[in-house]
């Protein structure tokens, strides 16, 4: 709460750039964050002034002090012999039905469909969805034993809800080369015609450092904004963009 909570959009959104990308910002701190959501800014202001709601503090405040004196054994954890660990099983059914989530899951990670960002966060939901089935379980039942159906079905819900806000998150990262493109686009009269890659990352424009510049010099010639061209002659290839002359308010010869 105090990290995520505290970073303002824009900062996070520059992190998120370096994350998805790869390279030295791709650190994988965020995916580590699986709880986080991405709140919705209300499009009114109401004013509310009212007391907590004192049953609810009170039953938390007993799950919280009753997990702080839990006795495993009693749950009917266990361990392995020289394990210092405790641990539950799933009961039949629930460990039927995710075996079923996980395999789904797996065939979505190696289906090549997902952005590598969003694939490496929703890898560690093979454990996050049995961390939190097991808490819900110890939270509502104070005998406990093993992780019942209704316990992992309401942590697969919280999956799939979690999921909807991780990709809110990734988004506009991953989306960030075609606003290079954009962005680029819109400065091309800005440059020499022809002109090379470095001649635009160091002007140091929004989005457009060597990585930036590269996707979008990509994404503009795919439209047909642009054209490449490899320079021939003494030394070392270079490769040269021409702007479309519509573009540039020339007239094509």
């Amino acid at each position: 709460m105090s990290i995520i909570g505290g970073i303002q959009p824009g900062p996070l959104g520059d992190y998120l750039v370096g994350a998805v990308r790869g390279g030295a910002g791709d650190d994988g701190l965020l995916q580590r964050f699986q709880l986080a959501v991405w709140p919705n800014a209300p499009r009114q202001w109401k004013n509310v002034d009212r007391w907590p709601d004192k049953e609810a503090r009170r039953i938390a405040r007993e799950v919280f002090n009753r997990l702080d004196t839990i006795d495993v054994e009693a749950l009917g954890a266990r361990r392995d012999d020289g394990d210092s660990t405790h641990w539950l099983r799933f009961s039949e059914e629930a460990q039927a039905a995710f075996d079923e989530w996980r395999a789904t899951l797996e065939h979505r990670l190696l289906s090549g469909e997902m952005h590598p960002a969003m694939e490496s966060h929703l890898a560690k939901y093979r454990s996050l969805a049995p961390s939190l089935a097991l808490l819900f379980r110890l939270a509502d039942n104070q005998a406990c034993g093993p992780v019942d159906l209704q316990s992992l079905l309401r942590a697969l819900a919280w999956c799939e809800y979690l999921e909807t806000h991780a990709r809110r998150i990734y988004q506009p990262a991953i989306e960030v080369d075609m606003k290079a493109a954009i962005e680029l686009s819109g400065r091309l009269s800005s440059l020499t015609n022809p002109f090379t890659a470095k001649d635009v990352y160091k002007r140091h424009w929004r989005l457009l450092d060597r990585e930036g510049t590269v996707s979008a010099l990509s994404i503009l010639e795919d439209f047909g904004h642009i054209r490449s061209e490899q320079t021939t002659g003494p030394g070392r290839p270079t490769t040269l963009y021409r702007a479309h002359p519509d573009l540039l308010g020339e007239v094509a010869a």
